[in-house]
């Protein structure tokens, strides 16, 4: 969330009364790091917040200070071992769990969203995406077995039965991908409150699929060039659509603010080429190829931290250039710190789960080893070398020990996830909600409740379409 840029902040916090004072041609302004800002009302630890948790009453109303923060502080049992029990419990129940398992992860989320001293509440159940997926699940099964009943008469008739047209069931499904996320994001919008209003987004899934359709084959025909541009139309036109009670969001700004970062991805490209076309040059060049294969090595990482660059570089552009009613926002987010974070985080996450793995499986093959006869030991290694099928009694000996093995792989995926939320999303989240201040923040006393969206398949379709929405902040 931001402000100055898009309520013409001018960095010293005086405001225009130009609502949109961007000149989409003058890229000085999409720069990081722009002019300062004043330090937002915001308690800055446990102790303060705990305190002013009892008193942001007194903000309420005409006396709210200009700029207020929004803060994160998570509650109740930590974040790991609410992700580890329950992706434990999705594994058990063979998947069935994991709708209840997103449902406790986003109240977990949400909760500790705060603003005025108030977390957002997430109303969503368990219950209702189930549901909803198994919807979707059938409306999908007869969608696509028509689809394919189709393509089969078509390649048969035209296509001398080339297999190959029937391959193309799987551009059936891309439309409803993009549906399906807008159906996703409104399921979140619907059952996310604040003070007890209601959130909500207007209908709008069949408009977001079609102008989908037509940015993303603009951005295949320029190889990417029009990502930004892409990027910017497809989040105008949700949060142009999105409420909060009956106060309305509205996304200012330009795609150029997004191209300015995403340019340099190409830069780093072209520069790597010319390397790599300088080496390719000189063939028996033995150390030319020596840079040219430490330059890919070297590419790869620098195009990835880009690419990350970009995404924090959106988060933080996009909500200093959004409003809510009479309400705009500021976002201050470190983006450089933040993609650190990102990949510190996702080192973390993989040594832990290493370190994890290697004690489960260690423990588990030297007790099994302790425990097992030389005819066992003989056999496990017979079945390693792909020797004669064993007997039945030795048959049931190694599923035993293939059963432990499988449920050591599952308890090491649990694992990973729950280390991923706890040092990945949430320190990510943790930084981008931090970042963000509401200016104005007394005018949202104003609104009124807005009427309840039902959102029957509550995202079933994006669950069944594997479509990450991510948390929904």
């Amino acid at each position: 969330m931001q402000e100055s840029a898009l309520t013409g902040g001018n960095g010293d916090g005086a405001v225009s009364d130009d609502k949109n004072p961007h000149r989409s041609w003058d890229l000085e302004q999409y720069k990081l790091g722009g002019g300062k800002r004043k330090t937002p009302f915001k308690p800055q630890n446990d102790d303060e917040i705990d305190e002013l948790d009892h008193g942001w009453a007194q903000f309420a109303g005409d006396g709210a200070p200009p700029k207020m923060g929004v803060y994160y502080k998570a509650d109740g049992n930590p974040l790991f071992l609410v992700a580890l029990g329950t992706a434990l419990l999705s594994i058990v129940t063979l998947g069935f769990y994991r709708f209840w398992m997103i449902a406790r992860l986003r109240r977990h989320y949400w909760n500790s969203v705060r603003f005025q001293g108030d977390p957002l509440e997430y109303t969503g159940t368990g219950l209702e995406k189930l549901l909803g997926f198994l919807l979707a699940i059938m409306i999908l099964a007869v969608y696509l077995g028509t689809v394919q009943l189709a393509l089969t008469f078509i390649g048969m008739s035209y296509f001398d039965g080339n297999p190959l047209a029937l391959q193309l069931s799987v551009l059936a499904v891309v439309p409803f991908i993009f549906w399906a996320t807008y159906r996703a994001r409104r399921y979140l919008a619907a059952r996310t409150r604040w003070r007890g209003i209601r959130f909500g987004m207007e209908t709008g899934a069949w408009g977001y699929m079609g102008r989908s359709l037509g940015l993303s084959f603009l951005t295949l025909i320029t190889a990417g060039i029009a990502w930004p541009y892409q990027d910017f139309k497809q989040t105008k036109y949700m949060v142009d659509r999105t409420w909060f009670g009956d106060l309305k969001f509205e996304q200012d700004g330009s795609w150029l603010g997004l191209f300015s970062q995403w340019i340099w991805i190409y830069i780093a490209i072209a520069m790597m080429g010319l390397v790599l076309w300088g080496a390719a040059t000189n063939g028996d060049d033995m150390m030319g190829q020596a840079l040219a294969g430490g330059v890919i090595a070297f590419g790869y990482f620098l195009l990835f931290y880009l690419y990350m660059r970009y995404r924090m570089w959106a988060v933080r552009y996009l909500w200093d250039n959004r409003t809510l009613g009479d309400t705009t926002f500021e976002n201050a987010l470190a983006v450089n710190a933040t993609v650190w974070t990102y990949m510190g985080g996702a080192v973390i996450v993989g040594l832990s789960t290493a370190l994890v793995a290697v004690v489960l499986f260690g423990a588990f093959f030297g007790a099994w080893a302790l425990s097992a006869s030389d005819t066992q030991m003989a056999e496990l290694a017979r079945l390693m070398q792909g020797g004669a099928r064993p007997d039945i009694d030795k048959i049931m000996s190694a599923a035993g020990l293939l059963v432990g093995l499988v449920a050591i792989y599952l308890v090491v995926f649990a694992a990973a996830y729950a280390f991923t939320q706890s040092f990945l999303i949430q320190p990510i989240l943790r930084r981008q909600v931090e970042a963000t201040t509401v200016r104005n923040s007394a005018a949202l006393m104003d609104a009124r409740q807005r009427e309840e969206d039902s959102a029957i398949e509550a995202g079933g379709f994006a669950d069944a379409l594997g479509v990450d929405v991510g948390v929904g902040v």
